[in-house]
Order: structure tokens, then sequence, then C-alpha cells
């Protein structure tokens, strides 16, 4: 057998040694997700639900997850994705996780696929998977500044416009500090006059904070 087989086959071994629980457990949470609810026996069925406490009431919800078929290549896909991960082989990873992403359109995986992305440094791969990260969980805060991030930092400011203007809006106690961070990113922007008109924007709707003018 060629050499290089044999060496690229041995990490791969050992590679999905050490990610054989990681993969096990996340194959759990998407059978879990994907799985309707069995019916509960009939006399449980009967039995009136308690009603949540209103602590329990005002809890945020997380992201709606999809239903999920654990096929034999979806499974491929996530060992693929965690090998090349294990092996250093960033870009292979970020692509295989990008192609689940998209396929399979869960927040978890999506979200998985940007931070390969980022460390691969293929930032408009980073960039799509970011828009499927939000896209699949509009809630998260996290998501909205990444993928806010991401197109600032491509320059791409006039598409990050909606995406900074809802970070503002959900930010009250930071908003001074990201009116001055987004200054300063902007500052480097070529267009000058783009950049001042979607500060002036942003800034119109906080007439009394110093930082916004």
């Amino acid at each position: 057998m060629n050499p290089a087989l044999i060496w690229f086959w041995g990490r791969a071994l050992r590679s999905l040694r050490r990610s054989a629980y990681s993969l096990l457990a996340l194959s759990v949470a998407l059978a879990a997700s994907g799985c309707a609810q069995q019916p509960v026996a009939q006399a449980a069925a009967e039995t009136k639900k308690p009603q949540p406490s209103p602590a329990q009431a005002v809890q945020p919800k997380g992201p709606k997850l999809p239903r999920l078929e654990l096929t034999d290549e979806l499974l491929y896909g996530l060992l693929l994705a965690e090998i090349a991960s294990n092996s250093g082989n960033l870009i292979v990873a970020a692509q295989a996780f990008e192609d689940l992403a998209k396929r399979t359109h869960d927040p978890r995986i999506a979200r998985s696929a940007t931070d390969a992305a980022l460390k691969a440094q293929m930032p408009e791969t980073a960039l799509e998977s970011a828009r499927i990260w939000l896209e699949t969980d509009p809630q998260s805060p996290e998501a909205l500044r990444t993928l806010a991030s991401l197109l600032l930092a491509a320059n791409r400011v006039e598409e990050a416009e909606p995406y900074l203007k809802q970070i503002l809006a959900e930010n009250e106690a930071s908003r001074a500090d990201a009116f001055m961070q987004l200054n300063r990113l902007l500052a480097n922007y070529d267009d000058k006059a783009a950049a001042l008109a979607i500060i002036q924007r942003l800034a119109a709707a906080y007439p009394d904070l110093p930082q916004a003018h």
C-alpha cells in the first residue's frame, strides 16, 4: 500500500478514536431532536398536564431544532468533519461542516461550521454558515454579532446595517461602547461617505447618546 495512504488512515483512525465520544453525543442529540415523541400510556395521556409556574413561563426558549433522520449520509458527513477537524485538516473540516449546515439547517451544526471556517481562515464560508446559524436561531445574540462582524470585516457595511441596528436596539447597557467600536471599525472603510451615512442613520434613533454623534 502507498505509504502516504497508510499514514493518512493511521491518522484518521487515531482521530476517530478521539472523536468517538463527541460524535456519539451529537448523534444522540440529533436523534432526540429529530424523532417525534412516542404516545404515552393512555392513563398518562388522560392526566392533566401541570401548568408551568410564572418563572418557568418567562424563560426564553431555545432554537427550534429540525427533525433529522440519522441516515448513513449524515453520519458519514459528521464523521468526516470530526476526523478532518481533529487531524488538523481545517479546510476539509470547514467544507464538511458547511455542507452539513446547508443540508440539515440545524443551528448547532451551523455554529460549528462558522467556527470551523474561521479557524480555517475561510471568511466567505464563515459568512454563509453564520447566515444559516442566524436563520435557524434568530434569538441568538452570538449568531447576530458574528454575522454582523463578518459582514463588516468583508467591507459589506450596507448589508451589515440591519444587523447592527438590531444589536444596538437590544443592548442598551453596552450601546455606547458598541457605537465607539463601530466608529473604529468603519474608520478603515474605503467609502467614507457611505460609512458616515450609515453611522448617522444608526445614531438618529439615539439623539441623547453622546457616543453616537
